[in-house]
């Protein structure tokens, strides 16, 4: 009950910093919004499961900030999730991303690039997918993940081509 009524605080407390963020948004636990709150975005019907951090300044840059040639490099920048998105656990985002509408963000992922609408974004390089698990070229050319999380020819498919469904977590 406490850690409620802490996390609706915080929350509370983050958007009177700027945060935006939609009324019929799911967090599943109160994320990471940084220093920075008042740089991120969230639109409507967004997901945002356990772990999830939202870095919107880089302060990495001050380790070589006193050189002459890199005195004025300060990275920060908006981060903006679009309507109808899930972002999953542990992820990272970082400065100057924009996420969806209609996106699907894998869990443990850092979110470097641009994520399109539509797609999957995850996995270490398997090839961008579309909403429907569909391979193949995505505008941005962002790295998608495979769905149900198999690697390349394993698994069985569909008369479609994706992943036969889970029956009590294995392949049936």
């Amino acid at each position: 009950m406490f850690t409620g009524f802490l996390q609706r605080w915080r929350l509370k407390k983050y958007i009177k910093q700027g945060l935006q963020i939609a009324d019929d948004c799911r967090l599943v636990s109160l994320p990471n919004f940084g220093s920075e709150p008042y740089l991120i975005s969230i639109g409507r019907h967004v997901t945002i499961a356990s772990g999830v951090s939202f870095i919107a300044h880089d302060g990495g840059t001050w380790v070589f900030r006193d050189q002459p040639k890199y005195r004025e490099v300060i990275r920060y920048g908006r981060i903006v999730i679009h309507d109808n998105c899930f972002i999953g656990y542990g992820s990272i985002i970082i400065p100057g991303v924009s996420i969806g509408p209609d996106a699907v963000v894998a869990s443990g992922v850092v979110v470097t690039r641009d994520v399109p609408p539509g797609t999957v974004a995850g996995g270490a390089g398997t090839g961008p997918h579309d909403a429907r698990g569909v391979r193949g070229e995505v505008p941005g050319g962002h790295a998608g993940v495979r769905p149900g999380g198999l690697p390349p020819g394993q698994g069985r498919r569909t008369a479609a081509g994706l992943p036969a469904p889970m029956v009590r977590g294995r392949l049936p």
